[in-house]
């Protein structure tokens, strides 16, 4: 069998090295969270699975490693990063200018997407329907999300009811409050 060649389009190059499984978790509670994550993606067909915290807490990186394990075992060497509200900022534009190739389609046909800064965007009408269709539409087509944003279980909520929504039918949500990554050097 031939070693799957990894397409990681738009994840942030500091981080590339690290879309391995680490050789050490820095805690228990890391693993948990990581085998929690990923049961979620494997069990539940169109799963959305939600990593919140502060920053530095190893959020990006650990949904990179989830996507590529996720990858890995389907047989499926594609899967897009994109920050929320630049992919959001895109598609206005292309709208706007009555430019073809929607990137809200793109990033629906994936067969993994990880949005990052969910906290970033600007909560206007719009925003909310294509964010909220987008994850919905994904989920439907049971291809996995990844949602990644510094903030609390409670303001994901707040951000979009329609995608808190079906996150609790099939998804999970993982509090990364555990100390600053960064500060401990990262993953192993």
């Amino acid at each position: 069998m031939q070693p799957v060649s990894m397409n990681h389009r738009g994840y942030p190059s500091r981080h590339a090295k690290t879309v391995s499984l680490p050789r050490k978790w820095h805690s228990e509670r890391h693993r948990r969270c990581f085998e929690s994550a990923w049961q979620a993606l494997n069990e539940k067909p169109g799963a959305i699975v939600a990593l919140l915290g502060p920053r530095g807490h190893g959020k990006t990186v650990l949904a990179g490693i989830l996507a590529d394990r996720w990858s890995r075992q389907n047989g499926s060497a594609l899967w897009q990063y994109s920050v929320l509200g630049l992919l959001l900022d895109e598609e206005k534009h292309r709208i706007r200018h009555k430019l073809p190739d929607r990137p809200i389609d793109d990033a629906r046909s994936q067969p993994l997407l990880i949005l990052d800064e969910i906290q970033g965007r600007m909560h206007s009408d719009w925003e909310d329907q294509t964010y909220g269709a987008l994850v919905a539409g994904r989920s439907d087509e049971l291809r996995p999300t990844i949602v990644v944003g510094c903030i609390d279980s409670q303001q994901i909520i707040d951000y979009s009811h329609a995608v808190a929504s079906r996150m609790q039918d099939v998804g999970l949500i993982v509090e990364c409050n555990w100390g600053d990554l960064r500060a401990l050097g990262g993953l192993a």
